[in-house]
């Protein structure tokens, strides 16, 4: 007796005295009982399939969330990378115009001076010397901008 409730404790099945028959009930009774056996067998495997099933809804799911992630990245390089070119086709646009005004303003002061009347290179070379004088102050409110940048940083 004190085996068959050890036994029962660890989940073992222990057959007793009342399960055992003999006779003509014997086949029956085995029947009936290896019908539940098969029965219970079902269930658990229904169970099984169940947990399959959510399993492998949860990784559709996790997957549908990946993908959808993986396109809102995407579309957001694709749009980082539009303005990008849009940047840079404004600066380079602005870099040629700039460009284009500088070298239109040097040609027509070197033509003043070289082509020009005496009061036209007078005037153009008065211009060159203040054009350097606004750069070279500009250098100099540039470098100590820079300075005290530096400075701060620090």
């Amino acid at each position: 007796m004190i085996d068959e409730e050890k036994a029962t404790s660890r989940g073992e099945l222990v057959e007793s005295d009342n399960d055992r028959t003999t006779g003509p009930d014997a086949n029956s009774r085995q029947l009936e009982l290896f019908e539940q056996i098969i029965q219970i067998e079902r269930q658990r495997i229904e169970s099984q399939n169940s947990r399959t099933e959510v399993a492998l809804k949860a990784v559709e799911a996790s997957d549908a969330a990946d993908k959808r992630q993986y396109d809102f990245h995407k579309q957001k390089l694709e749009s980082n990378e539009r303005i990008q070119k849009a940047r840079l086709t404004l600066g380079s646009r602005i870099a040629l115009g700039v460009g284009a005004i500088f070298a239109v303003f040097v040609l027509a002061v070197l033509y003043m001076t070289f082509f020009g009347t005496e009061t036209q290179a007078g005037r153009a070379l008065q211009l060159l010397v203040w054009v350097f004088t606004a750069l070279g102050g500009g250098g100099l409110l540039l470098a100590g901008q820079r300075s005290i940048q530096w400075l701060m940083n620090r």
